[in-house]
């Protein structure tokens, strides 16, 4: 049995976690965020995860993802996002600083979008 842990928000990745995976026939759209949905198998410590559409910057334009499928399965690592994500999935446990509420999203999103620029997030 495999809980789903699906969410609307997304969190900071280095800027080409998820441009990187679109596929050829939206490489002339920009893609800004995406809808995804996460499955976590808490008994084999494993997580996969597929994209289910993608949103411009202001998200007025959604295009679906017309392939529907999972990455392959990937053991979750000790003191990984994942392992965070798998124990407050599975056990209810939160790490002190992660799913911090938003509580304006388009000021996150315009500030997330100014650090994206200034070449934050890279690796």
């Amino acid at each position: 049995m495999y809980t789903l842990f699906s969410v609307g928000d997304h969190i900071v990745e280095p800027s080409h976690v998820w441009t990187d995976r679109v596929p050829a026939k939206y490489k002339d759209k920009v893609v800004y965020w995406i809808e995804s949905t996460w499955q976590v198998d808490c008994k084999a410590h494993r997580s996969r995860s597929r994209i289910d559409a993608y949103l411009s910057d202001n998200r007025s334009v959604r295009t679906p993802e017309t392939d529907l499928k999972f990455d392959p399965w990937e053991a979750t690592s000790p003191k990984s996002y994942a392992q965070e994500v798998e124990q407050y999935v599975c056990l209810g446990r939160r790490a002190p600083d992660s799913f911090k509420p938003i509580d304006d999203v388009e000021d996150f999103r315009s500030e997330f979008l100014k650090a994206l620029k200034a070449g934050v997030f890279k690796d």
